[in-house]
């Protein structure tokens, strides 16, 4: 493409006013305390990065370079028992069955609890009540009783505020499916699901979310003239979730949480991301070119001291290979005071007082800062969410599986070597030689079966033979038993029992039954119930930023309302089989005329609709939605007041005799 002198000349100037751009106060001042604020941030984490690499290695079962060099220098084996990979993985599974059901998802949206009536409503139904008692004194010359009045005027209040109860679960249902439509296309199950991964592995799980990315779109449209279908193109914006590695995640020295001090998220991006985001709001445009024409292709890379060594133990060991390919970013999220954006230059228009902190996010490449925006959460939060497999209170990180049965994976190590070593020295004899009785060049380092030594008789006139074998004890059975004894009390250590995975071990005992076994899965779940509701808390914050995005920015009001978002994972710790068992028994329970005259039809409904998502087929194929069974019983209740009003149309004054034909009479004979 041939560019014309105009074109050229523009592509100059713009260029010149994005360096001056980046040359702005305000600029250069953020620029200035991010860097700042990071060498502070990556100083203060060198202590948990070493955890977060040795929790690494335990699962990977390796041992860390000074370990293993002091294994080797001593000699013998390296065997590394997988134990800590073991109980992660089972962790890890145990989690995502609960959280993560067919046919289900562990969050909900419920409208919030319908309070009193406003004093408006209640003057209305005031009114209509004393409307009422008017037209039956004009119709029957008789003063309605206060307790009446006061008995109307409390069903009609009812009534209200139920009718108000149904319209707030339909507007919760139509953004619970607007959600629910938003994660399935923006990565949040398989973002949640690594977070799982993070959070039994690492001090720490984070997900980040949503965030409004720039996707290419691929639909199909029909021609109307030809009926082909040929796919069309296009550029969208959509929600994405995404894990955060606890690699790349630098909180400030005296963070608590995601929301407290500030925060760094470190990122390596290629040129094809950073050109998604331009076009995207709160994106500088200007100085994503300007990052593109520097870095682009030669690539920007800040090595941190653990970089290599992560890549290794992440099984990517030739990365370096792709230097320059990739571009390091910063992503700042903290607060800065009023007077010090003024300071820097930013509008007075978006400083209401000088004196209030104000929730940032900025990104920098290398010297440019691409992104600089208020955060415009209402609640000023960041689009964060942590939690650990073991939290501490008043810590961010806190502890894994791996740092949890540490010692125990080491004690474990140790007797296994020790085994393995044992019981190579006890497989054959020790053989001890004379070599001042053994002939010239007989090779004594050859030992086979029928084998014939040749000696010498001994100078000292003894009889001790040249040749002696000892066989060194096996200490195996006693190793064997150090290793079982704190193999089994990782159990108790992790809370994750080895039955809960399929070993029920040789003895038996409760495991041997399946009620047993039921009763101990029980028992065994009250620890994983303290996990999974610490995951309670990123569902529920993601979900939640969600809702508020929605209700700030989509156009469809009929989704809108006083909602809430309710994780639902600790209450669902009950297996899937547990509960389709525990759910048919209550419906053959209650399948019975006096229980069906309590629930009645729409409440048997509820239960039919609650067993057939369990099976992964259209509801709506099966049992009826609410309102339509609602006008089936009205109908059917028409249909038997015209029928009790009309008793000819059933026979039904036709006296009967014991036989069940019609009783005496002229007509009676006609039929006989």
């Amino acid at each position: 493409m041939v560019k014309s002198n105009a074109d050229i000349d523009q592509e100059r100037t713009s260029k010149q006013e994005a360096e001056k751009a980046q040359n702005d106060p305000f600029i250069t001042g953020l620029a200035g305390k991010i860097k700042n604020n990071w060498e502070v941030a990556r100083f203060a984490r060198n202590v948990i990065e070493e955890r977060i690499i040795d929790s690494l290695r335990r699962r990977n079962g390796e041992y860390n370079p000074e370990k293993l060099a002091k294994i080797r220098e001593q000699g013998g084996s390296e065997i590394y028992m997988m134990l800590t990979s073991i109980k992660c993985r089972a962790a890890e599974a145990w989690i995502n069955d609960v959280m993560f059901p067919a046919g289900d998802k562990p969050w909900k949206v419920e409208p919030s609890p319908i309070p009193e009536l406003d004093p408006d409503t209640e003057s209305s139904v005031a009114e209509y009540v004393q409307r009422e008692a008017q037209e039956w004194m004009q119709q029957f010359q008789q003063i309605l009783p206060p307790e009446a009045m006061q008995e109307r005027l409390k069903q009609l209040t009812d009534q209200m505020q139920e009718h108000m109860q149904e319209e707030a679960d339909k507007i919760a249902e139509r953004m619970d499916l607007k959600i629910e439509d938003q994660t399935k296309e923006g990565n949040w199950k398989p973002a949640m699901k690594e977070v799982v991964k993070d959070v039994v592995t690492y001090p720490a799980g984070i997900i980040k979310g949503p965030i409004v990315r720039r996707r290419k779109t691929l639909k199909w449209e029909q021609d109307e003239t030809t009926g082909k279908w040929a796919p069309v193109s296009g550029i969208d914006f959509r929600l994405e979730w995404s894990r955060v590695a606890p690699f790349d995640l630098y909180p400030s020295p005296s963070s608590k949480d995601v929301n407290d001090g500030y925060i760094f998220e470190r990122h390596r991006l290629r040129r094809a991301d950073l050109v998604a985001m331009k076009g995207v709001p709160g994106y500088d445009d200007a100085a994503i070119d300007l990052v593109l024409e520097q870095y682009g292709t030669g690539g920007l890379r800040e090595w941190l001291w653990r970089d290599q060594e992560r890549a290794w133990l992440e099984k990517r060991p030739n990365e370096w290979l792709n230097y320059d390919d990739t571009m390091d970013a910063l992503e700042f999220w903290g607060s800065v005071s009023g007077k010090l954006l003024l300071d820097w230059g930013m509008s007075p228009d978006k400083i209401d007082d000088p004196f209030k902190e104000y929730e940032i996010n900025a990104w920098l490449i290398g010297s440019y800062v691409i992104r600089a925006v208020i955060n415009e959460d209402p609640l000023g939060k960041r689009p964060y969410d942590k939690c650990s497999f073991e939290e501490i209170p008043g810590a961010f990180w806190g502890f894994g599986v791996p740092e949890i049965m540490k010692d125990l994976q080491d004690i474990c190590n140790a007797a296994a070597r020790s085994l393995v070593n044992n019981m190579a020295i006890a497989s054959g004899p020790q053989v001890e030689v004379h070599t001042d009785r053994v002939p010239i060049g007989e090779d004594i380092t050859n030992l086979h079966p029928w084998k014939i030594w040749q000696t010498l008789s001994d100078p000292h006139g003894t009889n001790n033979p040249a040749v002696r074998f000892h066989n060194p004890q096996t200490y195996a059975k006693e190793l064997m038993a150090v290793y079982d004894h704190f193999s089994n009390l990782a159990d108790e250590y992790t809370g994750i029992p080895k039955y809960a995975y399929g070993e029920n071990g040789s003895s038996g005992g409760a495991a041997g039954t399946a009620s047993g076994l039921s009763m101990l899965m029980s028992s065994a779940a009250r620890g994983i119930k303290q996990v999974i509701a610490n995951l309670d808390k990123p569902i529920e914050g993601t979900i939640k930023r969600t809702f508020i995005f929605n209700m700030l920015n989509d156009e469809d009001e009929t989704i809108k309302g006083d909602l809430g978002v309710v994780a639902k994972g600790a209450t669902s710790l009950v297996a899937k089989e547990q509960q389709m068992l525990r759910r048919n028994e209550f419906l053959e329970q209650t399948n019975n005329p006096t229980d069906m005259a309590i629930m009645g039809l729409e409440g048997r409904a509820t239960l039919l609709r609650e067993s057939v998502k369990s099976f992964d087929i259209p509801i709506d194929d099966v049992v009826p939605d609410r309102e339509t069974i609602v006008a089936k019983a009205k109908q059917a209740a028409m249909q038997a007041m015209m029928q009790s009003d009309n008793p000819a149309l059933t026979g039904g004054g036709a006296a009967m005799d014991p036989a069940g034909a019609p009783a005496g009479g002229q007509d009676a004979a006609l039929f006989g």
